[in-house]
């Protein structure tokens, strides 16, 4: 007698065709989905095809102006006829223009052109909920733009530039200084990004890259060839981004220790990650070169840069906070006699914290005093004659309880 044969399947045959389905599944959609699957590449082929076809545009509209710019009723600047090809133009006035929102930069006397990223702008209060991906502008209700960072979001200190806008990668705090125009909803006022000196009623006056006093400048990546990271990263670049996205970040404190459990001492590390958060142990016992390394080392994004402050920025934010703050800032002595932590102290002008007081901070400007070539910014505990605009000479090779550093972060292309 024949068996009776079964012709279903079993539960574990059904359990593994199931897992394997599974895998498949996940295969396939790590393939279409991915970082490196078909559909991201396919965006950015698309993106990048875009890209190619807007350098084409400009690339032609720029060698008809080369050609016929001296004839009659031909546009004599370059801003008409682009306006004659492009739906939106926007002139930056520093060699950068937003066309049909994506950043361009195009030298007028070589031709050359570097086309960016589509600019994303949103609302403060989007960013407010989500950290953003990648750079994106947002305006303040007085018409003051921000340019978010990549991975940063705007905190709920304040929604108005004047006020001191504080953006935070959960972790670490920096202030928006604006650059150019800025409106407080009443009047408009004009900061220039530079380099100055105060006088005793807190009066600026812009010293551009001159050398000031005791020889201190900021120099380049050219005068400063051999002086390795005790000079900004790349000042020209500051200076140039700053400018094109109309402001910079500030640590809203001074560096602190990540690591640290109690104040540091002179055999602490000199390699402990960095934070700009409140309450750090500030991290003091650092060399300016150290210091400088650990800033510049903060973040590694290609949207933005972090370095250790230099003095157009220091400087700056000065003016910032005496336009929009307290009047003679440049002049307040310190608040406090005795070392805190960071943001502790009292000093707090548009949510930038601890300039007048607590530690010296290094920065990367130099002097031409060969033994004692750093310069330190700041006004700090031991002295009360020291205000945020005074300058102080170190040798690289100081690291003590009373300096400390700052870093600063700007937006690139």
């Amino acid at each position: 007698m024949r068996k009776k044969e079964n012709k279903g399947i079993t539960l574990i045959a059904l359990v593994i065709t199931i897992i394997v389905l599974l895998i498949l599944a996940g295969i396939s959609i790590a393939i279409i989905m991915g970082n490196n699957g078909l559909l991201t590449r396919s965006s950015g082929a698309k993106e990048e095809t875009q890209k190619g076809e807007i350098e084409e545009r400009i690339r032609l509209v720029y060698s008809e102006w080369q050609i016929s710019k001296n004839v009659d009723n031909f546009p004599k600047s370059l801003e008409e006829i682009l306006e004659k090809e492009f739906e939106e133009v926007v002139n930056n006035n520093d060699g950068t223009w937003i066309l049909d929102e994506i950043k361009v930069s195009i030298n007028e006397e070589t031709g050359k052109i570097l086309v960016g990223e589509k600019v994303k702008e949103t609302t403060i209060e989007e960013v407010q909920e989500n950290y953003v991906i990648g750079n994106t502008i947002v305006k303040d209700e007085n018409g003051n733009k921000i340019v978010v960072p990549d991975g940063f979001k705007i905190t709920n200190d304040t929604k108005k530039v004047h006020e001191g806008i504080v953006i935070t990668d959960e972790t670490n705090e920096f202030v928006w200084v604006p650059v150019g125009e800025v409106s407080d909803g009443t009047n408009t006022y004009q900061i220039n990004l530079s380099r100055y000196t105060f006088n005793a009623n807190g009066t600026p006056t812009d010293r551009g890259s001159i050398v000031i006093g005791a020889g201190y400048q900021e120099e380049t990546l050219i005068t400063g060839l051999n002086k390795g990271n005790t000079i900004a990263k790349d000042i020209e670049k500051f200076i140039e981004n700053t400018k094109s996205n109309g402001g910079y970040y500030i640590g809203r404190y001074e560096s602190s220790d990540s690591l640290a459990t109690k104040n540091r001492t002179s055999s602490s590390s000199k390699t402990n990650p960095i934070e700009v958060k409140k309450d750090g142990f500030v991290y003091n016992f650092v060399t300016q070169p150290q210091a400088a390394e650990l800033s510049r080392n903060m973040y590694t994004n290609s949207n933005f840069e972090s370095d250790l402050i230099n003095s157009y920025a220091w400087d700056t934010a000065i003016v910032f906070i005496q336009t929009f703050g307290q009047s003679n800032y440049s002049n307040q002595t310190r608040l406090s006699s005795s070392l805190s932590k960071t943001g502790i102290i009292g000093d707090k002008q548009l949510n930038i914290n601890d300039m007048a007081g607590n530690t010296l901070e290094w920065t990367t400007e130099t002097a031409s005093n060969s033994s004692y070539l750093s310069v330190n910014r700041g006004g700090y505990y031991i002295y009360n004659s020291n205000t945020p605009a005074s300058r102080l000479l170190y040798s690289l090779s100081n690291n003590s309880t009373d300096v400390g550093f700052r870093t600063h972060l700007y937006i690139t292309m």
